[in-house]
C-alpha cells in the first residue's frame, strides 16, 4: 500500500510539473503556407494575389489516440496564438482532448501573432482581413495539414473528424465555420460568441455595475458623476474646469475629453479579465477596488491636491462632502490612475493617450499590430 500511494504520489507530481512548465517549451510552433486570397471571384478583394503565407498553429498530441479520437482545433481570434496556449496545457482543449483522445491544436488567426500576409498592417493589404478570409484558412487548414511526428497518418478533413472551439469573437467564427463548411467540421462549441456588433455598447458596464463589489461600484458611480459634471459643465460652466480636472489627475496633456475619459475609466473594464482559473485571471480590478473604497489617503504625495479635489468637487455639484472619506477615495482614485496610467503622459510635449493623432494611425508597419483589430471592428 505505501509503494502504491508512492507512485500515485509520483504521478501528481509530473503531473504538476507539466502544469506548471512554460508552455512554450512544451509546444514548438508550427507554420502552414496558405493562400492569402482565397476568393478571386468576389471583387472586394481585389487586385487579387495568388501569394500565400505562413500561418501559425501548435498541437499538442499527448491525449491522442490513433485511429479514434479527433483534431479540435481552437481558433486564436484577434489574439497572438502564443497567449493561448494555456488552453492547450490545461485549459479547454487539454480537458476536450483527455475525454475524446484527440490532438488539440491552437491556430492563428490571420494578421495576429506572426501570422500576418505581406508583413505589414497597411490598409490595401487589410482588405484581406475578414472573417470569411480567416474561416477559409480553418478549412485550408483541415484538409492540408501534416503534423510533424505524425507524417504517417492521414489527419486531414474527412479521413478525420475535426471539431472547432472558439470564444467571443473566435466563438461566432467557428459558428458560422461549421455553418459554411460542414463538410470539413464535423462541428464547433462557440463560447460566449457575439451575436451582434453594437456601435455604442454602453451595457457592457452593466456586469460590473450589477455584479461588482457594492462598495466600489458605488465609488465609481460617484465618480462618473463628478468627471461627467465637469466635462460637461452640468452644474458650474465654467471653462476651465476641464483642464484643471485633467491637471489633477496628472493628464494635463490629454487634449481631448474623449480619450480623457477613456483612460480614468480603465480601473473598472478589468472586471471583464476576471477568470475562475487564479493563473488566468487578472488582480487589477481588486487592486483597483481596494484603492478607490479605502477612507484614508493611501497615496502621501497626494496631499498637495487635496484643495484642488475639493474646489472641482464643489464645482461638480459635492461640495457638501469635501470634509469626508469622498475626498480621499478621489485622491486614490487619482493615484491609481497614476500609478496605471498617467504616469506614461508626464514626458509628452503633446497629446497622450489619444485617438484622434492622424499620424499615430496611419503607421502600417509590422510594428502597428493593434491595427489588425481596429479594422475588423471597423468593418466588420
Amino acid at each position: 500500500m505505501h509503494h502504491r500511494q508512492q507512485h500515485i504520489n509520483k504521478i501528481q507530481d509530473a503531473t504538476l510539473a507539466v502544469g506548471d512548465i512554460e508552455p512554450t517549451l512544451l509546444y514548438p510552433a508550427h507554420n502552414i503556407s496558405v493562400p492569402i486570397d482565397h476568393f478571386h471571384n468576389d471583387s472586394m478583394y481585389e487586385p487579387h494575389t495568388n501569394d500565400t503565407f505562413e500561418l501559425r498553429y501548435y498541437f499538442d498530441r499527448s491525449n491522442y489516440k490513433e485511429g479514434f479520437g479527433p483534431v479540435i482545433v481552437l481558433q486564436g481570434g484577434e489574439n497572438s496564438a502564443d497567449s493561448r496556449l494555456d488552453y492547450l496545457q490545461k485549459g479547454i482543449l487539454s480537458q476536450l482532448t483527455k475525454a475524446t483522445n484527440g490532438l488539440g491544436v491552437v491556430l492563428e488567426h490571420r494578421f495576429y501573432g506572426t501570422s500576418v500576409p505581406n508583413h505589414n498592417f497597411a490598409t490595401d493589404n487589410l482588405r484581406f482581413l475578414t472573417t470569411q478570409q480567416a474561416l477559409a484558412d480553418m478549412a485550408y487548414f483541415a484538409q492540408n495539414v501534416v503534423f510533424e511526428g505524425l507524417e504517417h497518418l492521414n489527419l486531414t478533413s474527412p479521413n478525420t473528424a475535426y471539431f472547432a472551439y472558439g470564444s467571443s469573437y473566435a466563438g461566432a467564427a467557428v459558428a458560422l465555420l461549421r455553418k459554411i463548411y460542414p463538410d470539413v467540421y464535423f462541428g464547433a462549441i462557440a463560447s460566449s460568441a457575439v451575436t451582434e456588433a453594437v456601435y455604442d455598447y454602453y451595457e457592457f458596464w452593466d456586469a460590473p455595475r450589477t455584479y461588482g463589489p457594492t462598495d466600489c461600484i458605488y465609488a465609481t458611480t460617484r465618480f462618473t458623476q463628478v468627471i461627467d459634471n465637469l466635462l460637461l459643465g452640468k452644474v458650474d460652466p465654467s471653462p476651465d474646469l476641464p483642464q484643471r480636472l485633467k491637471n489633477v489627475f496628472g493628464l494635463g496633456n490629454v487634449t481631448h475629453d474623449a480619450d480623457f475619459a477613456r483612460v480614468v475609466s480603465n480601473g473598472v473594464i478589468y472586471y471583464a479579465i476576471n477568470n475562475w482559473d487564479p493563473e488566468e485571471s487578472n488582480p487589477e480590478f481588486g487592486f483597483y477596488c481596494n484603492n478607490v473604497t479605502s477612507p484614508t489617503l493611501l497615496y502621501p504625495n497626494l496631499e498637495s491636491r487635496r484643495t484642488e479635489v475639493q474646489y472641482l468637487m464643489n464645482s461638480a455639484g459635492y461640495g457638501d462632502e469635501r470634509e469626508t472619506p469622498f475626498t480621499n477615495q478621489i485622491l486614490n482614485y487619482i493615484g491609481y490612475v497614476g500609478v496605471s496610467m498617467a504616469e506614461d503622459c508626464s514626458e509628452y510635449p503633446i497629446d497622450c493617450y489619444s485617438n484622434y493623432n492622424r499620424t499615430f494611425h496611419e503607421q502600417s508597419d509590422i510594428t502597428a499590430y493593434w491595427r489588425a483589430w481596429t479594422y475588423q471592428t471597423c468593418t466588420e
